[in-house]
């Protein structure tokens, strides 16, 4: 049996494609669905809901959405209550997104809660709250947000009461999480090209921050960001996208996943490589490089990112997702 991967594309006539992957490691268009601008796609059981940026066409009119993993069945467009909504997760039953202008975070359909700044906010990316990510916690006990404009990521309840605040590094923006394994939470910081190891305690539903590691020994280069994170399914290896130097990078994790140690960066094989994924078994990687409109698959050996396999062509292709059928 093929692996199977949806991919999501951010135009007004974009939507998201299944394909087949096959041993081969070539991308097969298999079905597709036309939705305007997706953003983020998250499974759950049979079904697959994502995210609009534009749900209706129309700047800031963001929605949450989903349809069967055979892209049928799509549901009624629910606001995010926000503008560019970026990322969501489910919890509990509900869909949770994230408003990255509004810096908001949205129970879909009930209720809807604003970051404020309690400090004074820098020009440029940082002046103000811009949420971005928001994952159940380790214990799925509780939800954590993250804001690029304040450096922060706040742990709250199903009902998005502030349960606790983490202070991550100044001026790096973190961006998206990952759940590793013994409570650990590991981020992307997009502008400074990093990425830090948190510590989640269960009793009290706080994080904290063990160590930031720099994706580029010699400095982030400018004009880079970094953008989607990975954990290998054995949990040995990390991955970072970043765009600007377009490449992927890649983490040993060492002392029970509590330090990261800097191996190689990768070539992308395209420009903006905004997200990727990992199939289930770590034998292939599939990024999703906005700025060239190609889906790259790379062969993947020991943890490492190998040859460029294939490359297929879709605009504005911004998401990936990758199933197996073979468990």
């Amino acid at each position: 049996m093929p692996y199977t991967v949806y991919v999501g594309a951010c135009r007004a006539d974009g939507g998201i494609t299944k394909y087949e992957l096959g041993e081969d490691g070539v991308l097969r268009e298999n079905k597709s669905v036309t939705l305007g601008y997706v953003m983020y796609m998250k499974p759950e059981s049979d079904r697959l809901y994502f995210v609009l940026k534009h749900g209706n066409g129309v700047s800031g009119a963001g929605s949450c959405s989903s349809c069967t993993t055979e892209l049928d069945g799509v549901t009624e467009n629910i606001p995010t209550n926000g503008d560019v909504p970026c990322q969501l997760t489910r919890f509990m039953g509900n869909t949770y997104a994230v408003n990255y202008l509004s810096g908001s975070v949205c129970k879909a359909g009930c209720k809807t809660v604003s970051h404020k700044p309690d400090k004074e906010m820098k020009p440029g990316r940082q002046d103000a709250p811009h949420t971005h990510c928001v994952i159940p916690a380790p214990d799925g006990n509780a939800l954590m947000v993250t804001d690029l404009g304040m450096d922060t990521v706040t742990v709250c309840d199903e009902n998005l009461e502030t349960i606790s605040v983490c202070r991550m590094p100044e001026g790096h923006g973190v961006r998206h999480l990952i759940c590793g394994g013994n409570n650990l939470v590991y981020s992307a910081n997009e502008l400074a090209a990093t990425s830090s190891v948190l510590e989640y305690n269960p009793s009290d539903k706080s994080l904290s921050v063990l160590g930031t590691y720099p994706c580029f020994e010699s400095g982030n280069p400018e004009g880079n960001t970094a953008a989607a994170i990975r954990l290998s399914k054995d949990r040995k290896y990390l991955y970072v996208s970043n765009r600007g130097s377009d490449v992927i990078s890649t983490f040993a994790l060492e002392n029970e996943g509590k330090v990261l140690k800097h191996l190689e960066n990768t070539a992308a094989g395209g420009l903006i490589p905004w997200d990727f994924d990992l199939t289930p078994d770590n034998r292939f990687l599939v990024c999703a490089c906005k700025g060239s409109g190609l889906i790259n698959v790379f062969e993947m050996k020991d943890g490492r990112i190998g040859r460029l396999v294939s490359k297929t062509r879709m605009k504005d292709a911004i998401c990936v997702l990758c199933d197996n059928t073979k468990g």
